[in-house]
């Protein structure tokens, strides 16, 4: 008879076919299964990245859209104005510089967000928790706030946030921390000239680049 016929998973010892041992099976499911976790960290870790860019770039589309509009207001940046009982929300003003479809984000003030203004690492649900909010600082600093006109750094100055809340504003006095969803519990904000910036530390309401007057 042909010996391959008998041989076995761990191939020949002292010229006999012999097979796996239950401690050999046992190491190689062990390290099989250390393998697959040591993959599935490095995909999830290069996931959570992808998504912290992703999110970056949301914000420089978010940001281009404010410009946007800006351009065709006087200057103004849409923010809510009080003072005529306007109450669209800004996502609602940007989205149509932003390729969104006039009635997509559903009805002010609490519309919904849809891309670019939701953040890839975070889900959707029904109490309406959008991903981004304005800085309420310079939101209560003028409630039709034209960015050229008021003396502000606007590369060190934020206007937009990560949030996971039911509102469209943030302000850092009374609302805590921001929601830090990326990797090393980090943040990403966008600034008043339209770059976006990602932070692991935290900024207390006190930071000048928070606006405060």
């Amino acid at each position: 008879m042909n010996p391959l016929a008998h041989r076995h998973l761990s191939g020949f010892r002292n010229g006999k076919p012999q097979a796996f041992t239950l401690i050999e099976l046992l190491v190689v499911i062990a390290i099989t299964a250390i393998l697959a976790s040591l993959l599935f960290n490095q995909v999830s870790a290069a996931k959570a990245r992808a998504n912290s860019v992703e999110c970056l770039a949301n914000l420089k589309q978010i940001g281009m859209g404010f410009h946007l509009y800006a351009n065709d207001n006087n200057e103004e940046f849409p923010l809510l104005n009080a003072g005529s009982g306007d109450t669209k929300t800004w996502m609602i003003r940007v989205a149509p510089y932003l390729g969104v479809q006039d009635g997509v984000l559903g009805l002010s003030p609490l519309a919904r967000a849809v891309p670019p203004f939701i953040c890839p690492d975070w889900k959707m649900d029904a109490t309406r928790r959008v991903s981004y909010a304005v800085n309420d600082n310079i939101r209560r600093a003028s409630y039709s706030w034209n960015y050229r006109r008021i003396s502000v750094p606007q590369s060190s100055t934020f206007l937009v946030t990560e949030i996971a809340a039911n509102q469209d504003s943030f302000n850092p006095a009374t609302d805590g921390d921001v929601q830090r969803r990326h990797p090393n519990k980090s943040a990403n904000f966008l600034f008043v000239d339209g770059h976006a910036e990602n932070f692991k530390e935290s900024i207390p309401a006190t930071d000048p680049r928070w606006f405060g007057r």
